[in-house]
Order: structure tokens, then C-alpha cells, then sequence
């Protein structure tokens, strides 16, 4: 018998081996905007709504937790097709909402988890595991679709089948925004351990973590014959490309990175520990990469090739490249241009240095800081020879405004910010309106110039703008104290110094944090006690 037509209905799991068919009749029966509630329980099955005439949602009462969609509705431990699909949709007043759910165990070919086919979808508070594609998308797919996706969870999904394409989720002529979300464990057998972005899909992604992410080619994200991909304060860590991008490969696009964390990615065989870009125009801002590796060929961190590649207010340190670019291989007519960045610590097997640059492709580099990279910036031919202006470069650099001088980084490679005392500070030119702020965004230029590197000076690494004025007298003074010390702290430090400042640093930082001056008070207390300790040590 059909249920009557209503506002909200409530469902429970059989405890059989499909609940499909209730689903569906719920579907059929809810009104246009109404929710659909699913008790925690493991429900088995394979929903499809097809074609709408109206708007609703699907609601998870105990959150992804304790309700739980499996896509097993035979029994045998395998997926029998997508746990959800929801197709045409765009006609809609409103998207369909998917909230509350672990979507586990689906098997498509596109879409394990979630198959989105031409629809406008918002999905919220959801865990995509352990779901499987043989071509595309094992976590989430989405063709000609615009799904809002926040707060999800994307974790052990696999494209593993010849050719498959993105572990997490695959996306083909669609509008993808995506926040709040962590890709983790994600494997495809092609590209994109994470995320594939394709035929003509825009790409949208902020406050989003991807971390242990494996594929052939980008080992988190590959995009190519994209419209514009756009990433924005997301960590994007520990992924692994066997071939290609460690943490990005993208090709014949426009890309846009602010905000971001690049540490320990690693292109196995290949070029772009971090990113490998191939007709791409690129623009990085405020964006750090640590400790990123190209075991056997070239570009630690970013490789570029016939491509635009701009970056500013950006920290390059620890990365390493087996063969030439410890940092960076540019080629084949492309046109990079690097500004108030910091380039620290990067090693590479072949002509060791931070940049090579090849087949007309000179870097323009203004008010950057280079140094101990070995051969700091390596031209291959004499028409890739780098601009460089108005930056500290280790073993010099003609140009207007270079220096050759130690930078006096308050504790590297920790912290890369400039002591008072550095010859960096106040050394470099007026860049705006193209950098108006550096990579914590203190204004430049905070005294007569703007600084080299990616960190302004601005006296201090803590501000006292956010302390109430019981705490002010006292963060002053502990200010005096620190910049008393600092100086004295060694190139090479002990780990006994090493341990000291970074709790001094954890204390002043939850102190600039804290809003009740009494917590703040204590906080600086300690960091002053420290300081003391620190100074007592250096002697």
C-alpha cells in the first residue's frame, strides 16, 4: 500500500538484506521539501531517484556514525551498484540533500558511493568509505553536475581497475564546491588519488585536507581541460604519485592556490614532488612547500612546463628532486615569475640547487631569499638565465639590488621569519599592487621598504592586538625578552634549544589567542620562564 503524501517520514532498517524498496517508497510519497529521516541502523541499499518532481531531503538521525548506507543488498560482501544515484535534477527549485550518512561498500562503474548525473545535490556531514569504481569516481562521481559538499569524509575509496580515475571523486563537465572535507587513503590506478577534474569542470576546494592519497598521476588531485580550479587554505600532505605530481598534476588549465600546505608529497618516478604542471597558468599565493620529493627525477616541489607559473609571499624549504630542481624545473618556454618568496634548505642529485631552469625558460625573481640550496639558481642554456632584482642570494647574483648576505632567519628552518637585525629587512622594492601583504598577511611594507622573502618584520612574531590590556604590559615585556635571546640562538641549535623555543612559541601563540587575560597572563608567564631558560643555556 503507497504511504499518503507527507511532510517528513521516519524509516528504520529491517535488518534484511534490502531495504531499497522502502526507501523508494518513502521517496515517492514525501512532499516537495519535505525530509526523509533514517534511524542509526545499517540500511543495505541501492537508491535511485530518478527524475524528481520535487525537492527533499535524506536526513541521517545519528550522523554518519550510526547511520549507515551499504551498498551489499545481495549479501555477498561486494557492492551491487551505486549506494545512492540521483539523476536530472536541474529543473528543481531546490537540490536534493543528502546529510547524516556513511555511504559504504558501493560498486559502479561511476560513482561507488554516490553517482550524481546531472543534478544540483548539497551533501553535508557524510563519510564515503570503502566504496569501488571501475572507471571513475569510487567515493562521489558527478557529470554535468553542481554538488555543494561540506564537512564530508572521503576514506579508503578505490578506482583501482585499469584506466580508473579518481579514488575520492571524479567530476566531468560539472561545478564541484567542496569545504571542510579530508580526502585520506584514496587510490586510483590512473590519476588522482583524491580528485579527478575533467572535460571542461570548474573546481572549487577551501578548508580541505588531503593526506595518504596514491595514484599514477596525481597522487591527491589531477585536473586537465579544466575551466579554472581554484584551492584555498587546504593541507594537502603524504600523497604519492607513482609517475607524475605528487600532490597535483594538472595540464592545459588555469589554476589558483592561496593558503596552502604542500609537505611531504612525493613523485616517485617522475617530475613535481608537489605539482606538475604542463600548459597550465598557475598563480600561488601565501602558500608554503615543505619537504616535498621527486625520489628519481627532477623538481622537488614544482615542475613547470610550457606553462605560466606565478607565486608570491610562498616558503620553499626541505624539498629534494634525485635528479636537477631541488625546488623547481622549468622548461619549454615558461614564464615563472617569484616574488618576497623564501627558498631554504633544497637539495637536488643533479646540478644540486633550488631552481633549473631550461630550453627558454628564465625565472623573473624579485625580493626573494635564496639560500643554502647548494647552486642556488642553474640556467641550462643562456637563454633561461633568471631577473633577479632585489634579493639575498647565496654565492650572489648579478642584478640591481641583490645582496650576499646570511638573512639571520630567526630559527631555521622552523621559522623563516627575519630577525631585527637582518640585512633583509627594509632591502627590497615596491611590488604592489601585485603583493600587498606577506605569507601571514602583516601589510607591506611595515617600515621605510618592503622586506626580502615571504615574511615581512614586523618586530615581533605575536601580536598584542587581540590581548586585553590586564596582558598588554606584560606581552611587552616579554617581547624585550625574546628579542634579547633570539640573536643569540645558533645556525646549527642543540635539541635541547630546538625543544625550548618551540614551547616559548607555543605559548606566545596560545597567548595572542586567548581572550581572557588571566589564561592569557599565564601563557606568557611560561613563555617568559623559558625565554630565561633559553637564555640561561645559550650562556
Amino acid at each position: 500500500m503507497p504511504l499518503a503524501a507527507m511532510p517528513a517520514i521516519t524509516l528504520h532498517p529491517s535488518g534484511g538484506p534490502d531495504d531499497t524498496a522502502a526507501v523508494h517508497a518513502a521517496i515517492a510519497a514525501i512532499d516537495d521539501g519535505g525530509v526523509i529521516y533514517f534511524s542509526p541502523g545499517t540500511y543495505y541499499v541501492n537508491i535511485n531517484i530518478n527524475s524528481p518532481a520535487k525537492s527533499f531531503s535524506l536526513v541521517g538521525i545519528g550522523g554518519p556514525d550510526h547511520t549507515i548506507l551499504n551498498g551489499d543488498t545481495t549479501g555477498d560482501e561486494t557492492g551491487d551498484g551505486s549506494v545512492v544515484t540521483i539523476r536530472d535534477t536541474h529543473s528543481l527549485a531546490a537540490p536534493i540533500t543528502l546529510e547524516g550518512f556513511t555511504l559504504t561498500n558501493g560498486a559502479h562503474t561511476f560513482g561507488g558511493g554516490l553517482n550524481n548525473d546531472r543534478a544540483s545535490t548539497i551533501v553535508t556531514n557524510c563519510v564515503f568509505r570503502d566504496n569501488t569504481a571501475s572507471s571513475g569516481g569510487a567515493g562521489m562521481a558527478n557529470y554535468q553536475s553542481a554538488p555543494v559538499v561540506t564537512s564530508c569524509t572521503f576514506v579508503d575509496n578505490s578506482a583501482s581497475s585499469p584506466g580508473s580515475d579518481g579514488g575520492g571523486m571524479y567530476n566531468a563537465q560539472s561545478q564541484p564546491r567542496i569545504s571542510s572535507c579530508i580526502f585520506e587513503g584514496n587510490v586510483a590506478q590512473d590519476e588522482g588519488g583524491a580528485i579527478v577534474n575533467a572535460s571542461g569542470s570548474s573546481l572549487f576546494v577551501v578548508n580541505t585536507s588531503f593526506v595518504g592519497n596514491s595514484a599514477y598521476n596525481g597522487g591527491a588531485i589531477h585536473f586537465f581541460n579544466s575551466v579554472t580550479v581554484t584551492i584555498e587554505y587546504c593541507t594537502i600532505s603524504g600523497n604519492t604519485a607513482e609517475n607524475d605530481g605528487g600532490g597535483i598534476n594538472a595540464g592545459n588549465s588555469t589554476m589558483f592556490i592561496r593558503g596552502c600546505t604542500f609537505s611531504e608529497n612525493t613523485a616517485e618516478n617522475w617530475q613535481g614532488g608537489a605539482i606538475y604542471n604542463r600548459y597550465v597558468t598557475a598563480t600561488v599565493l601565501s602558500s608554503s612547500f615543505h619537504e616535498n620529493e621527486a625520489i628519481k627525477r627532477n623538481a622537488g616541489a614544482v615542475h613547470n612546463e610550457h606553462s605560466t607559473f606565478s607565486a608570491a609571499n610562498c616558503v620553499f624549504a626541505g624539498n629534494w628532486a634525485g635528479g636537477e630542481g631541488g625546488v623547481m624545473k622549468n622548461v619549454d618556454d615558461s614564464i615563472v615569475t617569484l616574488m618576497n618568496c623564501t627558498v631554504f634548505g633544497n637539495g637536488a642529485g643533479s646540478n644540486d640547487g633550488a631552481l633549473f631552469n631550461q630550453r627558454r625558460s628564465p625565472p623573473t625573481i624579485t625580493n626573494c631569499i635564496f639560500w643554502d640550496n647548494g647552486n642556488e639558481i642553474y640556467a641550462a642554456d643562456v637563454e633561461s638565465i633568471a631577473l633577479v632584482t632585489y634579493s639575498d642570494v647565496q654565492g650572489g647574483h648579478l642584478g640591481i639590488g641583490n645582496i650576499d648576505t646570511d638573512p639571520l632567519f630567526v630559527f631555521a628552518p622552523t621559522n623563516l621569519s627575519l630577525r631585527a637585525a637582518s640585512p633583509c629587512v627594509d632591502a627590497g622594492t615596491n611590488l604592489a599592487p601585485g603583493v600587498l601583504d606577506d605569507i601571514l598577511g602583516v601589510p607591506r611594507p611595515q617600515r621605510m621598504a618592503y622586506d626580502m622573502g615571504a615574511y615581512e618584520y614586523a618586530g615581533s612574531s605575536w601580536s598584542p592586538v587581540s590581548l586585553q590590556p590586564l596582558a598588554r604590559t606584560q606581552l611587552q615585556a616579554a617581547l624585550a625578552l625574546w628579542n634579547g635571546v633570539a640573536c643569540r640562538i645558533p645556525c646549527d641549535p642543540s635539541d635541547e634549544v630546538t625543544a625550548l623555543v618551540w614551547d616559548i612559541q607555543k605559548h606566545m601563540e596560545n597567548a595572542a589567542q586567548l581572550t581572557n587575560p588571566v589564561y592569557a597572563s599565564g601563557q606568557l608567564a611560561q613563555a617568559a620562564a623559558l625565554m630565561e631558560a633559553l637564555a640561561a643555556l645559550l650562556g
